[in-house]
């Protein structure tokens, strides 16, 4: 697992065991507040977005060859990537982006979207592992939270029920 932390004048990207245990630091310089990780799981890449240094940047999974994808950033938090683009959002922009994740031109994906936390590409081959699964039965639930009058935030639940199981490697 990755996480980052905030920690004043010590703030930094780790990585470890899901059991806690080979705790290792991947990056501890040029750090402020780093917000948002994304994993790439098909070049073996860590992103993140760091708001306190207003970047967007990338290494390997042992934090060997740490480069700045994205600099001169407003206030990036929540980050993703799919394919060949990243996707972040803005809190003084109050926007979503979308980006090349080697960097260049970036789009407005949308604007006014207040303080969104994160942002989550949902995809099959985004979720590295082992699908199990045999008479599956899936019930979808879309409601809506009003957040401030007029604007509504949708959600999505996505339940399974298995009675037999069978594994598929992604």
């Amino acid at each position: 697992m990755f996480w980052t932390d905030w920690e004043e004048n010590n703030a930094r990207i780790e990585r470890a065991f899901t059991d806690g245990s080979n705790r290792t630091p991947l990056k501890t310089t040029s750090l402020k507040f780093p917000n948002g990780l994304a994993i790439d799981f098909n070049t073996h890449k860590l992103y993140w977005c760091d708001a306190g240094t207003h970047v967007i940047g990338r290494m390997n999974f042992d934090g060997s060859e740490s480069q700045v994808v994205y600099e001169s950033l407003s206030h990036p938090f929540g980050l993703d990537v799919y394919h060949d683009k990243l996707y972040w959002t803005d809190w003084k922009k109050t926007s979503i982006f979308q980006g090349s994740k080697y960097g260049g031109r970036k789009t407005v994906l949308k604007k006014e979207t207040e303080y969104l936390y994160g942002v989550r590409i949902y995809t099959k081959e985004n979720q590295a592992g082992t699908l199990c699964y045999e008479n599956m039965a899936a019930i979808d639930i879309t409601f809506k939270i009003r957040r401030h009058f007029p604007d509504f935030v949708l959600i999505k639940i996505h339940f399974f029920n298995l009675i037999n199981s069978k594994c598929q490697t992604w």
